[in-house]
C-alpha cells in the first residue's frame, strides 16, 4: 500500500467514526414525528388541569413524568430511567429550573410509592415545571 492509499483509508475511517459518534453518542437529534407525538400528548395532559379531583392531578403528574422520561430517553438515545437521565441533564437547564424539575420528579415518586396527595396548587406548579422542561428538551 502506498502512503496515499493509507492516508485515504485513514480519512474514510475517521469520517465513519465521526458519523457514528454523532449518531450514537448523544447526537441529541430527536425525530420530528416523535417530537410531535410528545407535544401532542403534553397538550392532552394539560386538559387534566381543569380537573377538580385529586386523582386527576395525581394521574397528570405521573403522565408528565413519563413524558419527561421518554423525552430524555430520546434526547440521550438510551433506555435509562428518568432519574439516571435527569442526572445527565443538569447542563440542559439552569440550576433553579433543574432543582425544581427534581422536586416534581420526587413528587411523582411520592405519589406512586407513598400514595401521597396533591392539591390544585401543587398540580399547577408541577405542570408548569414539567411542560417547560419537556418543551426545552424536544424544541
Amino acid at each position: 500500500m502506498t502512503a496515499q492509499s493509507i492516508g485515504l483509508l485513514f480519512v474514510i475511517c475517521a469520517s465513519f467514526g465521526i458519523l457514528l459518534v454523532l449518531k450514537y453518542a448523544g447526537g441529541k437529534r430527536i425525530d420530528d414525528a416523535k417530537k410531535g407525538s410528545i407535544k401532542k400528548e403534553l397538550s392532552e395532559v394539560a386538559k387534566q388541569l381543569k380537573s377538580t379531583n385529586e386523582s386527576g392531578f395525581r394521574d397528570m403528574i405521573v403522565r408528565l413524568d413519563t413524558l419527561l422520561s421518554r423525552s430524555l430517553k430520546l434526547y440521550y438515545n438510551n433506555d435509562e430511567g428518568c432519574g439516571e437521565n435527569l442526572k445527565k441533564a443538569n447542563s440542559l437547564f439552569g440550576k433553579d429550573e433543574y432543582n425544581k424539575l427534581w422536586e416534581v420528579h420526587k413528587l411523582r415518586n411520592k405519589i406512586v410509592h407513598e400514595n401521597s396527595s396533591v392539591n390544585t396548587s401543587e398540580a399547577r406548579k408541577a405542570f408548569q415545571i414539567f411542560s417547560s422542561s419537556i418543551n426545552k428538551i424536544v424544541k
